[in-house]
């Protein structure tokens, strides 16, 4: 690199100025800049010239914009997605009626086209006569020429050409740096420029090698933690090379950020811009108008406006937005009209700032016109969102701030599609202006030193050539992955291809390619190459480029399994325990709702039981979903109604199968008739869910029929109960009296459940349970009544053996220390719901899950901030 510097001074001291140097990607141009200043420094030049050194691309257009301000061109020159909107045009009006359009068919038409310029590929009908995609192509070629020979519009991919024949004056000392397999088109214009083409030449090697790793999430664990390694030891310059960078990025992005600072490494790709949260609320408050007027915003977009800091009013009306927000999900609708949302706020009064926006928005939406340019339709947008206060009333964090200033940027951009789109429809010129923003790979400057002065660099493979790294790792150097697969390009003829020695056309030409590329990618005191040995569950090997490098003995700790790096801390460790209690007591006059769920709760997670009960916290449920809460409401009850008519199992048994059926018609029909008037909407839905519980209820009095002889003599009881200092109200589902005068209690479920939630200090279903103690008629046996098409029986524990399939007598119950007698098992129930009943009572709300399945069925983690990260476990 300095012999590059180097040469670059002694050119600048020439007569001949200035030197330009072009690199094949914007990041080795930057590179080069910041290299070139230090090297300067060192030898003491601070005051010398430095040459211009840009991206090839960056300058050819630089090159041609300076001329449209000297007045020298007589043409246009279109964008990237002016072109490929003149292609969607072109394709749509070229083709016949019966072909089937899709929108990637323009870009690959675009890249076709690229491609025969930049290769000097001629369009002769013979030789695009191979295929019917060559024809297609042929015939859009031709009409997109002809259509830029009349408007007098010219595209990216012919300024090299135009320039090649440009007078004499344009011509500059070009050097040209870390091109590979340069195309035709620039070897021409290099050589008729006298450009000079330099190859960065590397030091020896200090240490090559290859590393095998399990999987590519291993590999990227082991890069990351050897990265770790040589930054602890001294400041060095660390590249690591992802070749589908694109794909796993944010993976990269979270197993980095668990080792290293912000500032210590640096991820090359950004990402959409349509993905950064404050664009994607501004195309989001762009359709409201729209959606309103002709449609209905989705509950997530809807939370989406009423959670986003980016509307106007957001700090002011937080809590007020998060109550109209439970108001909404409350409504029996799928989707929230503007009327449903208008009627609640006529009637709650919740957000006036943000109701007046949203009218005025909607207001305004009628009087827009129904077609207009796209520079109109971005001073529209431009009020719209001004409209409804976006960006939000607090500041912006710096990377925001830089996506703010390319979303203002890709409005001006947006606005040049009056040429060659016309006159455009408000849904067409927000669907490209969204396209755009999709298009859009953004990454903000980060803070500091972070960014491409950061210590650690995680760049794309072809990024990586002609940098010059300390250290460098390039990860997944499979065999399938290095050389490429030949991937031809569709439009273009494969024998052209093939004789042009054009990229992935040949076996000859990637090989040859991957060679040279190979020896651009530069670690000064280390290069290592790995490859996973299972991708996607399929078993991999290394490219044949690195067979033969031997395999580097890097520390075993390093590249251990985080699982088993994990497993050795915790061997290891000498465990110190220490506990801080928080208590928050029931205040007096403090009235606290609830049946056996409060000890459920405790049970499962002290916090969830106080955010349940006494902070009256929940989860937002669409109150039309089909949950499987919302079924076994309905199923319990139909039961309820079942056994209110029939009381006994001899009356069941007497009963003919049709009127069996009538009965259950009925009942499950009185069931669904409030739900099917609230939810006009889901009609055929709750059609088939009337089907279903019909169908389910049925099999279950089938089960009814085989028990022994039976009662039954309470359903659905409330009853108030006291258990330690806690007063509760208590349902039972249904009791019944046995031949023998035994007494059953029975919980209905219709999901899976096991008898080993009624055991241990903290029972998973404290119900049954608790109504066997305070119960004052002594219960011999209690159950759950599995009715489900999984668990269709009864499942329980009996003081003695009852006859009922399902229900064990407790000395044969395969309980772990568990009491075999059934007054102590009473008395055993009696300790732990006291003891749980007088720790909710005294506030005790430790976030304390039970074990992994608390957390991850719990909907409450925003509160309690657990993360659910578990590992503990």
């Amino acid at each position: 690199m300095h012999h590059f510097f180097s040469t670059l001074s002694d050119r600048m001291a020439g007569p001949n100025a200035p030197l330009i140097v072009l690199t094949p990607n914007q990041r080795l141009a930057g590179y080069l800049q910041h290299g070139y200043g230090e090297w300067q420094a060192k030898q003491g030049r601070s005051e010398g010239k430095a040459p211009l050194i840009l991206s090839g691309a960056a300058y050819w257009t630089r090159l041609w914009q300076d001329k449209e301000k000297r007045g020298e061109v007589t043409h246009r020159l279109l964008t990237p997605y002016q072109e490929e909107c003149l292609w969607q045009k072109i394709i749509s009006e070229v083709s016949e009626p019966h072909f089937t359009y899709t929108e990637s068919m323009a870009q690959l038409a675009q890249e076709a086209w690229a491609l025969i310029w930049d290769w000097q590929i001629a369009l002769e009908p013979e030789a695009f006569s191979v295929s019917e995609e060559t024809q297609h192509f042929y015939e859009w070629a031709i009409a997109f020429q002809s259509c830029l020979e009349k408007e007098r519009w010219m595209t990216g991919a012919q300024l090299l050409n135009h320039f090649s024949f440009a007078h004499e004056k344009e011509a500059v000392p070009l050097i040209l740096y870390g091109f590979i397999g340069e195309p035709p088109a620039l070897q021409q214009l290099i050589t008729l420029w006298k450009g000079e083409v330099f190859t960065p030449l590397p030091k020896a090697l200090v240490s090559i090698g290859k590393v095998a790793c399990a999987s590519r999430l291993e590999e990227w664990q082991s890069v990351s933690r050897w990265a770790k390694a040589i930054l602890q030891k001294e400041p060095k310059r660390v590249g690591i090379v992802v070749p589908d960078l694109h794909r796993h990025r944010k993976t990269i992005l979270r197993i980095f950020g668990e080792v290293f600072k912000k500032s210590e490494f640096n991820i090359s790709l950004g990402q959409p811009l349509i993905e950064y949260p404050l664009i994607e609320t501004a195309l989001l408050l762009l359709q409201i108008g729209l959606k309103c007027e002709e449609g209905r915003l989705t509950l997530r977009e809807t939370s989406q406006i009423l959670n986003s800091p980016f509307v106007g009013e957001a700090e002011q009306e937080l809590c007020r937005r998060a109550e109209l927000e439970a108001k909404i999900y409350a409504s029996t609708e799928r989707e929230v009209s503007w009327m449903l949302w208008q009627s609640i706020e006529r009637k709650e009064n919740l957000c006036p700032h943000l109701y007046r926006r949203v009218s005025q928005l909607v207001e305004g939406f009628a009087s827009l016109p129904k077609n207009a340019l796209a520079s109109v339709w971005a001073d529209i947008f431009r009020e719209q969102l001004q409209t409804m206060g976006w960006p939000g009333e607090r500041t912006l964090a710096s990377d925001e701030y830089q996506h703010l200033g390319r979303w203002d940027e890709l409005l001006v951009e947006f606005s040049k599609l009056d040429v060659p789109c016309g006159s455009l429809s408000f849904v067409s010129a927000l669907q490209h202006l969204a396209c755009m923003a999709r298009q859009e790979i953004f990454q903000a400057k980060p803070e500091g030193e972070a960014g491409d002065r950061a210590p650690i660099q995680i760049l794309g493979l072809l990024e990586a050539g002609g940098l010059f790294f300390d250290h460098l790792w390039v990860t997944g150097f499979s065999n399938e992955r290095w050389p490429p697969p030949l991937k031809p390009h569709p439009f273009i003829p494969f024998q052209l291809q093939k004789e042009k020695q054009m990229p992935h056309a040949s076996h000859e030409r990637e090989l040859n390619f991957c060679k040279r590329f190979m020896r651009t990618l530069v670690g000064r005191e280390e290069l290592i190459w790995s490859w996973p040995n299972e991708e996607e569950g399929r078993p991999r090997s290394p490219s044949s480029f690195i067979r033969d490098f031997p395999v580097v003995p890097i520390d075993a700790g390093l590249l251990a399994r985080e699982e088993d790096k994990k497993q050795q801390i915790f061997q290891s460790q000498k465990n110190e325990y220490w506990r801080e209690t928080l208590t928050f007591p029931i205040q007096p006059g403090e009235e606290v709702k609830g049946g056996a769920g409060i000890l459920r709760e405790q049970s499962a997670c002290p916090f969830k039981a106080f955010a349940t009960y006494r902070l009256k916290a929940k989860s937002l449920e669409p109150a039309w979903s089909l949950a499987k809460t919302t079924r076994g409401k309905r199923v319990h009850k139909a039961l309820q109604m079942i056994w209110q008519r029939i009381r006994t199992q001899a009356r069941l048994l007497a009963m003919p199968s049709e009127k069996v059926t009538g009965l259950l018609e009925e009942v499950v029909a009185g069931v669904f008739e409030k739900a099917c008037q609230e939810q006009l909407s889901c009609a055929q839905a709750l059609h088939l869910e009337k089907k279903y519980v019909e169908s389910l209820l049925r099999a279950w009095l089938k089960v009814e029929e085989k028990r022994p002889p039976f009662e039954v003599v309470a359903v659905e009881q409330f009853k108030k109960v006291e258990i330690g200092p806690l007063a509760l109200t208590l349902c039972v589902d249904r009791m019944d009296r046995l031949s023998d005068g035994s007494h059953l209690v029975i919980d209905y479920k219709i999901g899976r459940t096991a008898l080993s939630q009624w055991f241990g200090e903290r029972p998973g279903e404290p119900q049954l349970p608790l109504y066997a103690v305070v119960s004052q008629i002594p219960l011999q046996a209690v159950a759950f009544a599995a009715v489900s098409p999984e668990e269709l029986r009864y499942k329980g524990t009996s003081e003695k053996n009852l006859g009922i399939h399902g229900i064990i007598p407790l000395e044969k119950m395969r309980v772990q220390d568990g009491p075999k007698e059934w007054d102590n098992l009473i008395h055993h129930w009696k300790h732990v719901l006291e003891k749980l009943a007088t720790e909710f009572s005294e506030g005790v709300l430790d976030v304390m899950p039970k074990n992994r399945q608390t957390c991850a069925s719990c909907k409450l983690g925003s509160l309690c901030r657990s993360n659910c990260s578990l590992n503990s476990y």
